[in-house]
């Protein structure tokens, strides 16, 4: 609604199973403008609580990792090796989304980490490059019964400077558990494109745990871009 500015309003909802006896709900926005302009606020809300029992034995972090929180999610955020049982921002895409060829989803994260992922067990010890135990992105993938190259994924990174200024890497958890890595786009010298991709042909349907890292310890920012190839 709105008149002058181009307001929006939303209706959300949130579904908890089996939640934790005391946990934390918040909301947060990404805003484009200075606070003073943009903001938001919540009109109403409606609590429901249906009765069930527990199934399986809940995670629990090890407060002893936590960092801090993610800030845009404002989720908790642990150090320690990848692990999807820890929360992430989460987006919901489809084959439909990217019928426009050449307009990717693109968000801007934080990448990198405390933990050296060539010590997250023997599997990864080829594998170099820092991260954090949150996923930075949870993807949820459709891809509308595409096949082949209908349904060709890509996932990218993008700092605007051939990762010269967030030299990052990717660490993927596909739907079936299988594990993508990538540490650059291109090696050449003073053209390597230190940023990076991965191309996934007839992506599975179903939940990407994608970690962000960066090969150096620490932390930058760059552009987390999906799209089709």
């Amino acid at each position: 609604y709105g008149t002058t500015w181009d307001d929006e309003l939303w209706k959300v909802r949130i579904e908890l199973e089996d939640p934790a006896q005391v946990f934390d709900l918040g909301f947060s926005a990404i805003l484009d403008e200075g606070i003073d302009n943009e903001s938001f606020g919540i009109a109403a809300m409606d609590i429901q609580i249906v009765p069930g029992a527990h199934e399986n034995t809940r995670f629990v972090p090890d407060p002893n990792d936590l960092l801090g929180r993610e800030r845009v999610t404002l989720f908790k955020k642990y150090a320690g090796c990848p692990d999807d049982a820890y929360g992430g921002r989460s987006h919901i895409l489809t084959n439909d989304d990217f019928q426009d060829p050449g307009v990717p989803t693109r968000h801007r994260v934080r990448a990198g980490g405390q933990s050296n992922l060539s010590n997250c067990g023997s599997d990864n010890s080829s594998r170099y490059g820092y991260l954090d135990a949150n996923p930075t992105i949870i993807l949820d993938w459709d891809g509308q019964q595409r096949t082949g190259s209908g349904n060709r994924l890509q996932i990218s990174t993008d700092d605007g400077n051939l990762g010269k200024d967030c030299d990052s890497m990717l660490y993927v958890e596909d739907p079936n558990g299988q594990v993508f890595y990538s540490n650059a786009t291109s090696l050449g010298g003073f053209s390597s494109d230190l940023n990076v991709r991965l191309d996934m042909e007839n992506a599975q349907d179903g939940r990407y745990a994608i970690w962000v890292g960066s090969y150096h310890s620490g932390y930058c920012n760059t552009d987390f871009v999906v799209d089709l190839y």
